[in-house]
């Protein structure tokens, strides 16, 4: 079994992962460039970030319009309040939780979406963890 063992998040830099470490070295890729805060894809790459509430740049119906969401979504560049075991960020009418529990020889994430929004709204998110690897 291989204990891995993550560094703490960045919780300024939208609670960021830069390290997850395990017995052959880091997993994560290190993160590059500058980071931004308009674009994802422009903006430093490497770590673990969270997409909330959506993946992809797209229009999603609302009332009798739309909203446009961004690219990756809004939860990877904004500050996130709490501490580094359970932090929680609020984009539009939701709030992403995300805790970190050590039990035995393993570490559990529990992830928590909450919403004040009146109706249902379609939203997607998902860890995204950039690992390093090896060509061969």
């Amino acid at each position: 079994m291989t204990t891995l063992t993550f560094g703490a998040p960045d919780l300024p830099d939208g609670a960021r992962w830069r390290s997850l470490r395990g017995a052959s070295g880091e997993w994560l890729h290190p993160a590059t460039g500058e980071r931004t805060l308009s674009s994802f894809t422009s903006s430093s790459v490497g770590g673990w970030d969270e997409m909330l509430p959506t993946i992809t740049a797209c229009r999603v119906p609302h009332d009798a319009g739309f909203d446009d969401w961004s690219d990756h979504g809004d939860a990877w560049n904004r500050p996130w309040e709490g501490d580094a075991d359970d932090h929680w960020v609020d984009v539009a009418w939701m709030r992403l939780r995300r805790r970190i529990m050590s039990r035995d020889a393993s570490l559990h994430l529990s992830y928590t979406l909450s919403s004040t929004a009146p109706e249902d709204r379609p939203v997607q998110w998902v860890a995204h963890p950039q690992f390093s690897w090896e060509r061969g």
